[in-house]
């Protein structure tokens, strides 16, 4: 391995975040542990997210490896935490 890096995913690579999101789930499925409803890794669903940069890719010697959602405030799932000071991690998948 010669390079990691780690960058903001681009409005055109919503295709890209959206595969390495399917392809996680359906491992997860397989091993019984669901993590997401299948519509919600859509590109459709994905691309206000991306737009908005909180999707970022992992890429690994020129390859894409993975994907996240970094955002510094959660009003949908963790609206009592103070947005100055926070930071999540959504979807995370390799």
């Amino acid at each position: 391995m010669t390079g990691v890096s780690i960058r903001q995913a681009a409005l055109h690579e919503v295709g890209e975040v959206s595969a390495i999101l399917r392809d996680a789930e359906a491992w997860l499925q397989g091993e019984g542990l669901p993590m997401w409803l299948p519509e919600e890794l859509r590109e459709d669903r994905l691309r206000h997210d991306v737009e908005a940069g909180m999707h970022y890719l992992a890429v690994v010697d020129g390859d894409l490896a993975g994907t996240l959602r970094f955002q510094l405030e959660d009003e949908e799932y963790w609206p009592d935490v103070p947005a100055p000071g926070s930071a999540f991690v959504h979807r995370l998948a390799v």
